[in-house]
């Protein structure tokens, strides 16, 4: 029980229920000069800062594309949209925040509030987006083997009740647990704050899964072992890509999600040019005319997923 209330004394919970105070008897940054004990990371923090915003304005048109398509109509990209938001937070948190707090050379001392906010953010995402990468591999048994009776969790409503469960255990993770904090010494996020004191739809589901593990071997064992500084800065790149990944494979590997994004930036006029997305294509079709002879006549026809150039 010590245990369990240790972790909720450090946990997110806790600031709010206390006026966004942090424990001091765990978090004492009274008198302490949070910059003066980071190391300002110009590069790597543009590098975080750059991929970030880059990946934001790549991921978030797939979502919208997902959403507002047919695709919504299988219980795999309705799993797929939430792991989407998970990923989102979570870039916003190891890209743009790390960034920029590289940059600044800060501490948890630097900004408490803010690093510990942007710290249950991305430990409880990061929690949530495993818990939704195993729903997600067992989707897809399920769609191999059609005879696993589990795959009734999947059908109809009761998809939804399904993701219910990692949605919870997400923000369970966010504001009831141990929260990480960033140090720029070492680019990366630390549950120690160390201060002073202190098919192809299967295939891009394994994908996406296997990035998370790999981050997740990674990243734990940094966290109870002394590796090297180039190790705990792959283990940082790892989760970034971890989650940055989705939206490289969906535009990659998904035609109707790669040809939703080119509709939603490009104007029809350009796409109908270039042949490219959804675009009118004109066909030649015979007519008669009234003495019977055939005549060359070129009718338009509506744009159909036919008419798309794969790039």
């Amino acid at each position: 029980m010590e245990f369990i209330s240790s972790d909720i004394d450090q946990s997110y919970n806790y600031v709010i229920r206390n006026g966004f105070q942090l424990n001091e008897w765990f978090y004492n940054c009274t008198g302490i000069d949070g910059f003066a004990l980071g190391v300002p990371r110009p590069w790597l923090g543009s590098y975080f800062l750059t991929v970030g915003v880059v990946l934001m304005f790549m991921y978030i048109p797939c979502l919208i594309v997902i959403c507002k398509s047919d695709l919504m109509k299988s219980s795999c990209y309705k799993i797929m949209v939430w792991l989407g938001i998970l990923d989102v937070c979570c870039i916003f948190v190891n890209s743009i925040a790390t960034g920029f707090l590289g940059i600044k050379g800060a501490t948890l001392c630097s900004y408490p509030i803010f690093i510990f906010s942007m710290g249950a953010l991305g430990c409880g995402c990061w929690m949530g987006s495993c818990a939704t990468c195993i729903l997600l591999g067992i989707n897809r048994c399920c769609d191999v083997n059609q005879n696993l009776k589990i795959r009734n969790i999947f059908l109809g409503w009761r998809i939804y009740p399904t993701i219910l469960v990692p949605v919870v255990y997400t923000l369970y993770a966010i504001f009831f647990t141990k929260i990480a904090s960033f140090n720029s010494n070492l680019m990366s996020w630390f549950f120690n704050p160390l201060l002073p004191n202190g098919r192809l739809v299967f295939f891009q589901s394994v994908l996406i899964c296997s990035f998370n593990a790999v981050a997740a071997y990674i990243y734990v064992y940094m966290q109870y072992f002394t590796p090297a500084p180039i190790t705990i800065i792959i283990g940082q790149i790892a989760w970034q890509w971890s989650h940055g990944s989705v939206c490289l494979i969906y535009i990659t590997m998904n035609r109707t999600i790669r040809r939703g994004v080119l509709d939603l930036f490009l104007p029809k006029s350009f796409r109908n040019k270039h042949k490219i997305g959804t675009y009118q294509k004109k066909v030649h079709r015979l007519s008669f005319s009234v003495g019977g002879g055939p005549e060359g006549r070129t009718t338009a026809q509506g744009p159909t997923s036919s008419g798309t150039a794969v790039f």
